[in-house]
């Protein structure tokens, strides 16, 4: 398999990207930031909704490569999850009265991109990923 980069403005135009760069700014100042692990935990959703909820391919524009299978989801285990886990261990706990403020990323995420190109979901999918995002909010907030 080999990945090559097409056209790499198309890669802000994922979530995942989103969540990562700013983990990537939260390691460099060595601050803790709120945002960072909310951002984790809507990634973390999205990749379970579309890996084993909703399983398809998912064709990543800027890297020109169609995931399928057991790629999709070792690209989710990497891209997701990990981040999310690892971020997460040492950190301070989510505080659940941050919980409805910490929505207004993913809202300014479904305004702004265009999510059903990309992942070929629809405004009814996002509803599960909501009530997903708000499982791992509450699992990481105690």
């Amino acid at each position: 398999m080999r990945l090559r980069w097409k056209k790499t403005y198309q890669a802000f135009f994922y979530y995942s990207v989103w969540a990562d760069l700013m983990l990537c700014y939260t390691l460099w100042t060595g601050k803790h930031h709120r945002w960072t692990q909310t951002m984790l935990c809507g990634a973390s959703a999205g990749g379970l909704y579309l890996t084993y909820v909703r399983p398809r391919r998912l064709y990543v524009a800027y890297l020109d490569h169609v995931f399928e299978g057991k790629g999709l989801m070792f690209l989710d285990l990497v891209g997701h999850h990990l981040p999310l886990l690892l971020f997460s261990n040492g950190s301070p706990p989510l505080r659940l009265d941050f919980f409805l403020p910490s929505l207004w990323i993913p809202l300014l995420y479904i305004m702004v991109c265009p999510y059903p190109t990309l992942y070929g979901i629809s405004l009814k999918d996002l509803f599960p990923i909501f009530g997903m995002y708000a499982i791992l909010y509450f699992l990481f907030s105690s």
